[in-house]
């Protein structure tokens, strides 16, 4: 789609030249598709409202200083978004809203070397420069203050699809060279679909998310030393198993030799583990087919068990019932009024 003149109350606080290269860097005068995307100016007061009750959102000296040009497009399973914001603060301090609906992580990138600080309890985390994969979940309260212009892009995930349902992600910034790969992809990705329209499958959205979570158990990973040889091989197996579960063909067989180890040898750093690295395994493909079932009452079966590394939905149905003592379709309707899918 071709942008719209921004309208006066937007003209007067961002520069033409500011938004003339942001423009140019996100590709908004070059589609690549014909898909509907949303383009919105927000600014001061009515701007702000948008946000709320979720958030709070102000400029850095008051609510009439905020302003924002946005792109943003709603998929199967994320939202992708782009964006141009003053300096700004956001306060989220509502988690009652938030235990009611859907929670929501924002993993993104920007390019222009704004810095900013996300306070979280007593943590508080510091950004500075670009390139960086930032992650920040919603559902926590939560003060997020930028003191530059910035130009954030990425997209919204529900939670379930990062956590395997586990809630409360603390704020993150990962700068590892596995994190600057991960948010030039979903850089990439998100001004392709937000701004560019092109056509996407829930494929696409799917290798995002793992290429997001890879990058952000690798990066935490390396952040923390291991007291033993054990505890790292049992990271790294962990580590593997993210990265590689889609791959019907992934086995315990594959980590061992990818770590150099036999796999007696593997099986023996998990004496003290309660799961084998096989159990694992089977465990992170059912836990993503679970979550998928959940998300979305629209992929079809055979759909969730290729996205779950199981080489069929028939083989998917066999594993589901074993372990949670019904089929997937069985398990859907009792988490969606109106399901779709594959056949029992």
């Amino acid at each position: 789609m071709t942008p719209s003149p921004p309208p006066d109350a937007i003209s007067s606080l961002f520069s033409d030249i500011d938004v003339e290269r942001w423009y140019a860097r996100i590709g908004a005068f070059a589609p690549v598709g014909q898909r509907p995307t949303y383009h919105v100016y927000r600014a001061g007061q009515a701007g702000a409202a948008h946000y709320r009750p979720a958030l709070e959102l102000s400029g850095l000296h008051g609510v009439e200083d905020f302003a924002e040009i946005m792109f943003s497009r709603s998929l199967s399973l994320i939202l992708a978004f782009a964006a141009l914001r003053r300096p700004y603060v956001a306060v989220r301090n509502d988690t009652e809203n938030a235990v009611r609906g859907t929670h929501h992580t924002f993993v993104w990138t920007q390019s222009l070397p704004a810095s900013g600080t996300i306070i979280n309890g007593d943590k508080s985390t510091t950004y500075r420069g670009n390139d960086f994969l930032g992650v920040l979940d919603t559902s926590t309260e939560f003060t997020h203050t930028t003191l530059a212009m910035s130009d954030p892009v990425g997209v919204r995930i529900p939670t379930a699809l990062l956590t395997d349902g586990v809630q409360g992600i603390e704020p993150f910034v990962a700068e590892s060279p596995l994190a600057r790969s991960a948010a030039a992809f979903l850089r990439n990705f998100a001004q392709e679909v937000a701004v560019r329209g092109a056509d996407t499958e829930p494929e696409a959205e799917l290798a995002v998310i793992d290429v997001i979570k890879c990058a952000l158990t690798l990066s935490d990973n390396t952040s923390r030393s291991s007291t033993n040889s054990a505890h790292a091989i049992q990271d790294a197996t962990r580590a593997l198993i993210e990265q590689n579960y889609r791959d019907p063909a992934f086995t315990t067989d594959t980590v061992a030799r990818e770590l150099h180890l036999s796999r007696r040898q593997l099986y023996r750093m998990f004496a003290d583990v309660a799961e084998s690295p096989a159990a694992m395994i089977a465990r992170r493909r059912l836990d993503r087919a679970k979550t998928l079932l959940e998300s979305s009452s629209t992929i079809s079966i055979d759909r969730v068990a290729e996205a779950s590394g199981f080489t069929s939905g028939a083989v998917l149905r066999n594993h589901f019932r074993a372990q949670f003592g019904m089929t997937p379709n069985q398990f859907r309707k009792i988490n969606h009024a109106a399901p779709t899918g594959g056949r029992e």
